[in-house]
């Protein structure tokens, strides 16, 4: 076994001696170089020096960077605070010193039967998790590496104990789902449950009652209590899709728990206080429906605390194609199909199309090619895309550009308004064309005096 023992050198001696006194291959380092230490060669087990000022830090930088790894915390200490710390923290274990090697032989044990448990829940948590993992995720271009860039930033400065409420924006079909998925399973709460809804196809009058949970006797119905699907996100996250759909009435309760942190069942009297990240996603403009006053704008403000905005699949340069590739070997594997490739016509086409539906309009088509198509090369008329128009994938514009030159308030009222023709006058979608907010674009549009043709 190869046992790494990080801290004061006053532990490290004596733990070193005992370690390798049973046979074990030993490393040893102070805790600032504990984690890159660890990830040079990970160890089947360490122990870690808690009773340092840097330990507890140290334990639980441990524990993110690799989820699986096995500590046992030791301190020089027998502080009960101090090992529940250590235990919420991610050690399997705690262990005040001196450590007899009748102790360590039961320490050993104990590692053993969390490492089998652990391997168990893994093989069961993955299914689920499958394609969370950012390294699975295709998006090399800057949007998406943005987006990626971002959920490691939350991933890294987030805690157990908290999280911010994230929106995530896009049209439909970007792959929502898969993000809200990655920040669940790249943070802190990944060994918490996450829990999906999707609010538009909850029946109205059924919502309220399955996000809160109702008590015995709540409406005529209600002969058992229920546990609402907020309840049961407790300690992990809850990812409310189609946040939009949301009545009136759910609104105000939902405002209410992202404030206080506590729900009341329907037809009861008593709070519970809940620990719950919220993802929110949206195919819609909150904004614009604020104003109209069919979305709360307070509510909007507790949720997009931090904004995620996913990029069209048109938008998308290579990842295109590149998705193609995946979503081919994927299905070929799940149905037990041989690889298929795309041919150079085809990879044309795809770079070409608009594709309204998004990823899951490519995830469609390619998973039909698998399951129709005999060719081991992919052609264009196998894709079926003839129903819908092949576009360049970038609009031009006649730029008119007299001899004596151009103000640079010129060339932008000619950008702004080819933005507003193409969106057939939305003022939301021609912030979405050209990158800006909608009231940056209402404030240009007012500074030009500019008016619909």
């Amino acid at each position: 076994m190869h046992v790494l023992v990080a801290g004061s050198e006053e532990i490290r001696e004596p733990l070193g001696r005992l370690v390798t006194g049973e046979g074990h291959d030993l490393r040893s380092c102070s805790l600032k170089e504990a984690v890159a230490e660890h990830l040079k060669d990970r160890a089947d087990l360490v122990f870690l020096d808690v009773s340092c000022e840097r330990g507890m830090e140290a334990l639980r930088e441990l524990r993110f960077e690799d989820p699986a790894v096995q500590i046992v915390a030791v301190s020089a200490e027998q502080s009960v605070a101090q090992a529940v710390e250590a235990m919420q923290g991610g050690a399997v274990d705690f262990a005040p010193l001196p450590i007899t090697s009748e102790r360590f032989a039961l320490l050993l044990q104990h590692v053993a039967l969390d490492r089998r448990t652990h391997a168990q829940l893994s093989y069961l948590r993955d299914r689920e998790a499958r394609g969370a993992e950012l390294g699975s995720l295709v998006g090399r271009c800057p949007a998406m590496r943005a987006v990626f860039d971002t959920i490691l930033r939350l991933a890294r400065r987030t805690v157990s104990s908290g999280a911010p409420t994230i929106l995530l924006q896009g049209e439909t079909g970007t792959g929502k789902g898969c993000i809200a998925r990655a920040i669940h399973y790249n943070g802190r709460r990944r060994d918490g449950p996450f829990v999906e809804v999707n609010c538009a196809a909850i029946p109205v009058t059924l919502l309220e009652g399955e996000l809160f949970g109702h008590e015995k006797g709540a409406f005529t119905d209600a002969r058992l209590p229920r546990v609402g699907l907020i309840e049961t996100a407790h300690l992990g996250t809850l990812f409310l899709d189609e946040v939009a759909c949301l009545t009136d009435a759910a609104q105000v309760k939902l405002l209410t728990f992202l404030e206080d942190k506590k729900i009341r069942r329907l037809g009861s009297s008593v709070d519970r206080h809940l620990d719950v990240q919220v993802v929110a996603s949206t195919n819609r403009d909150l904004g614009a429906m604020a104003e109209q006053d069919r979305f709360r704008v307070d509510l909007l403000h507790r949720l997009n605390v931090i904004t995620i905005t996913l990029p069209p699949l048109r938008d998308r340069g290579p990842d295109r194609v590149e998705l193609a590739n995946v979503f081919l070997h994927q299905f070929a594997r799940e149905y037990g199909q041989p690889p298929k490739q795309l041919g150079p016509e085809t990879v044309k086409a795809i770079d070409r199309y608009a594709w309204p539906g998004n990823v899951r309009e490519l995830r469609n088509t390619m998973e039909r090619v698998v399951l129709l198509e005999d060719e081991m090369v992919v052609r264009p008329e196998h894709l079926h895309l003839r129903k819908h128009k092949l576009t360049d994938r970038y609009q031009s514009f006649q730029l008119q550009v007299p001899p004596n030159g151009l103000a640079l308030e010129d060339l932008e009222r000619q950008v702004i308004e080819h933005a507003m023709r193409v969106c057939g006058g939305n003022v939301s979608k021609a912030a979405r064309y050209l990158r800006i907010s909608r009231q940056t674009l209402r404030y240009r549009l007012k500074k030009l005096g500019w008016q619909p043709a």
